[in-house]
């Protein structure tokens, strides 16, 4: 039996080295697919964050919450569904200065229990996850 040559070896040392590379990186920074649904997410948190503005602009401009989202100036109909399943965003008043913006999240973000929680639309638990606002507190996010 013939051994193989150096040149060989070496080759497929390089392609062992190259896939364990990729594993490793997999590993550390996850599949693209998980990356792709983590852009979404922010981009869902951005939505959110978003949306919060333009309602508090169209109370301070009407004097009460919009009644839904589609009650906010045109410019924002872009940002009232979700960019992957075309779904509204979730938004309900819940009294005369609060609402509940809600969204559908693929991954975690942050820790519960942490004080900004409730108010940060970039942490956020998996699956549906509400963000109660309360516009009585001096900067808008209670």
């Amino acid at each position: 039996m013939r051994r193989p040559s150096t040149g060989r070896l070496l080759a497929i040392v390089f392609v062992i080295a190259a896939f364990a590379a990729i594993a490793v990186g997999f590993a550390i920074v996850g599949s693209p697919w998980v990356q792709r649904e983590k852009a979404i997410d922010a981009r869902r948190s951005d939505d959110l964050a978003s949306l919060a503005g333009a309602i508090e602009d169209h109370r301070r401009m009407h004097g009460a919450l919009p009644a839904g989202l589609d009650a906010l100036d045109s410019k924002w109909s872009g940002l009232t569904a979700d960019p992957e399943t075309g779904l509204p965003y979730e938004y309900e008043v819940t009294g005369t200065e609060t609402y509940r913006l809600c969204a559908v999240f693929t991954h975690p973000r942050g820790v519960e229990g942490d004080p900004r929680w409730a108010q940060d639309f970039t942490l956020h638990s998996a699956g549906r996850h509400c963000f109660d606002r309360d516009l009585t507190s001096d900067d808008g996010d209670g």
